[in-house]
Order: C-alpha cells, then structure tokens, then sequence
C-alpha cells in the first residue's frame, strides 16, 4: 500500500471515530443530562424531585424537560408542590444579534399546590427552597425571557373549618427583557403580563414595567380582578364572620409604582348588588340572623344607587416604604361615604399613578435628603439653636397671653 493510500486511510478512520463518538456522545446526553437534573432535584432544602426524561435540540440549543415533580418530604400533605409536564430551556437566539448571550424558559401546564395548616407538617409553602438557584443550575446561562401556558395555582387552608380551597387557573404569563438586551436607556426595560381566571369566577389582568437587575427594583403596575362571584367566600366569611353572603360580585383594580423601595398607589374595590340576608334561608341561628341583617344594613349606608345596579365601592391608597407601606385609614372611610352620597365610582383603573410622577416626586425628596445630609455640624446646631429660640419666644408670648386674660 502506498504512503498516500495510508495517509488517505488514516484520515477516514479518524473521521469515523469521530462520528462515532460524536453519535454516542448524542445518545448518551439524554441519559446524562436526566441523572444531572434528578441529582439537582433530589438536594433541594426540605423537598425532592424528579424528571421522566429528557429531549435535546441541538440545532436550537435547547433542551425539555419532561414530567417535573417536586414533592415536600416529612410531611403530611399528599399533592406534589409542583408538577410541570414539560419545560423548555433553549437559548434566546434574537438576543444574539444584539451581542448577548441569553436563554429563555417557557413552562407548559404546571401545577403549584400550596396548602397553609397549624403546623409545618400540615404546611407546603416551598419557601425553604432557593428556586432562582434551581434555575440557574438547569439554565448554564443568564434567562432574559420567562413564560408560563396554562399554568394552575391551588391553594388551601386547612386551618378552616371546613378547609377553604382556592386558586388560579389557566393562567398565562411573560417575562420579557429581564437582563436589560433591548431598550437599555429605559427606567424600566422589562414588561410582565398575566392573564388568567380566578376559582371564585371572574378574571384577572395584571400588566408592569420594571428594572429587575436593581437590589430591590423599581416598577409600574395596573392589576385587575373583575367578576368574582362572593357567594363563594361563603366557607371565609361564615368562618370567620359567621355570616353568610345571599349574592353579589367583586371587582378590584390597583394601580402602583415604586421607585427606590417607595412606593405609591391604591387598591379599589367594588361590589356589586351584594346581599348579606335572605328570609327564605334555613339552618340559621337566630344570632346569625340579627349579625346578616345587621351587616346588611350598614352595607345600604354606603351603597351607589345612581344606577339600576347597587354598588359598595372604595378607594385604599397606598404609600410608603416597602418595607413598612401605610394605608390610609381615614382616606378609605372618607371615601367610601363619598361614593355613597357624593361620586360615582366607575369600574375602571384610575389612571392617576403614572411612573414620571412618581418618580419626580422621589428625586425631589431625594434631593432634599441629600441636601440636608451636606450641611455642616456647625450650621445644624445654628439652625438648632434658632428653633430653640423662636420656641422659647412663643412659649412666653402664650405665658403672657394667658396672664392678660387672668
């Protein structure tokens, strides 16, 4: 055999090797990247988990996860925390012609179940778990976009008695922009929306705009509830309350912005043609009678009767620090008397919480802050002194005042 034959040779059989090991290698990821996530699930802080299996999309540099469980152990509840039939982790390929390397994650019909008892066993909250850290250790690259398709939420209190269930469902939402790739000169790059049902009737819409690369961020949010059917707090109310609610529906809007951990915005409900008390109602104590006729009345006090329809509406404004936000309790009692005798409250968002104002009016404090901060200790204990004085001066003008009128 001649020196170019061999050499010929030599070169296809080290391209077969390499085909070779390149299609074992394509075989044996599944396999590879399934016993890496089980191991990830199974150490996770008062929880395990597992996968069935795993696909690999090479060609889109994307991998799915199939039939996620993670289940609480030591403990008394019987539902999964979460189950997600599929999961997919690919990269985010138009963020590479903007120079980033990003990934993003789309959840298909996942299902958190939340149980509140007496006691931790009785408990399922997956607050001991670091799930930002879970993501991270399946994604090996930064997520700029997250979504959810037809998620569920099911939550349950089984200190009640009888337990109360309640929750969300087909729920879709997105996160987008969440590394900052596109509009980087924006307060708030990053948009969020929700959409979904509630287990008591009606839908929700929720709708933001955010900086999330911030310690804390800093964010714009419309939210709406509308349509909930009250009759099915019945279980809450008579709980709690021991009363019983004969009909009615609930709306809520908010709206709410923050900028530096201070925060500005309301919350907004209205109830539309509730009643607390039926004749016609049976296995009804005589104490729950005169409590339901009693709420029932106070409830006329305050009702819009402008329309066909009876409305109860209020607006609680909400302002602060966002570690210790203030309601305003004189404002929300001011105003659901206006609504009964003065305005008509319209089941719309406001609109009076915009970004620019808010954050306008924080610059300024801001600057006042600062301001003050700069002052020297000598010109504090000055402007000290003079209150000082002018406060001594006013104590013996009053003095002087009340010895004329003696």
């Amino acid at each position: 055999m001649s020196e170019n034959k061999k050499r010929k040779f030599k070169k296809r059989y080290i391209w077969l090797i390499v085909i070779v090991l390149l299609v074992a290698l394509r075989l044996a990821l599944p396999t590879i990247v399934t016993k890496y996530v089980n191991k990830t699930l199974a150490e996770l802080d008062g929880y395990t988990g597992s996968i069935s299996d795993v696909d690999l999309y090479l060609y889109r540099g994307a991998y799915t996860i199939c039939d996620l469980r993670v289940e609480i152990v030591e403990n008394d509840v019987k539902e999964p925390f979460v189950e997600i039939p599929l999961t997919d982790l690919s990269i985010e390929w138009r963020s590479i012609l903007k120079g980033a390397i990003v990934g993003e994650v789309v959840v298909t019909d996942p299902t958190i179940n939340f149980a509140f008892g007496p006691t931790e066993e009785q408990s399922q909250t997956g607050e001991t778990v670091d799930w930002v850290k879970l993501v991270k250790d399946l994604m090996p690259i930064e997520i700029n976009r997250f979504a959810v398709i037809n998620g569920d939420i099911n939550l349950k209190n089984v200190s009640a008695n009888p337990d109360i269930d309640a929750g969300f469902q087909d729920l879709d939402f997105e996160l987008t922009n969440i590394r900052n790739v596109e509009s980087k000169d924006s307060d708030l790059p990053s948009d969020a929306k929700l959409t979904g049902r509630s287990s008591f009737g009606g839908t929700i819409e929720f709708t933001a705009k955010a900086d999330l690369l911030r310690d804390f961020p800093n964010f714009n949010y419309d939210a709406r509830a509308e349509g909930i059917d009250l009759t099915k707090f019945n279980a809450v109310s008579k709980d709690i309350a021991g009363i019983t609610i004969e009909k009615g529906t609930l709306d809520v809007y908010s709206e709410m912005t923050g900028k530096n951990k201070n925060i500005e915005g309301y919350v907004k409900p209205l109830i539309h043609d509730v009643s607390f008390f039926s004749w016609k109602e049976k296995d009804r104590s005589f104490g729950e009678a005169v409590k339901e006729l009693f709420v029932e009345g106070a409830q006329e006090l305050v009702e819009d009767r402008t329309n066909k329809e009876e409305l109860t509406a209020t607006r609680i404004p909400i302002a602060g620090n966002i570690d210790a936000p203030a309601t305003d309790a004189w404002s929300t009692i001011i105003d659901l008397l206006v609504n009964a005798y003065i305005d008509r409250f319209k089941g719309v968002l406001d609109g009076s919480i915009e970004w620019e104002d808010t954050q306008n009016e924080i610059d300024d404090v801001e600057e006042d802050i600062k301001a003050e901060e700069v002052l020297s200790d000598k010109e504090k204990k000055r402007r000290e002194k003079k209150r000082e004085k002018e406060r001594e001066k006013e104590k013996k003008e009053r003095e002087k005042e009340e010895k004329s009128k003696e």
